[in-house]
């Protein structure tokens, strides 16, 4: 095989791989748009949006937790009050025998 053939072929293996390489990129950058694409959208679900006075995910779960967490506690006060509330009627009751 003379040089001139060698060059030939290492330069038709460099077109090939060149192509391939070309097609894997091309694959990437679409992917990668796809990505940001999807990222942008669970972004809109997850954060408020300024434009529209739409409330986001996280926000409302912060909401919804303070609002259990005050539930609870207005149930702990309701359970605190009606035990001391019995605990007087049965005192009541026990000296009015």
């Amino acid at each position: 095989m003379t040089n001139k053939e060698l060059l030939k072929q290492i330069a038709e293996q460099q077109f090939e791989t060149a192509s391939i390489l070309s097609n894997f990129m091309n694959s990437t950058k679409d992917y990668i748009s796809k990505q940001n694409s999807f990222n942008a959208k669970i972004s809109g679900y997850l954060e408020n949006n300024d434009k529209t006075n739409q409330v986001g995910v996280v926000q409302k779960q912060q909401e919804l937790e303070n609002r259990v967490s005050s539930l609870e506690t207005n149930k702990k006060v309701m359970i605190g009050i009606a035990t001391i509330f019995i605990s007087i009627t049965t005192w009541f009751s026990g000296i009015f025998k």
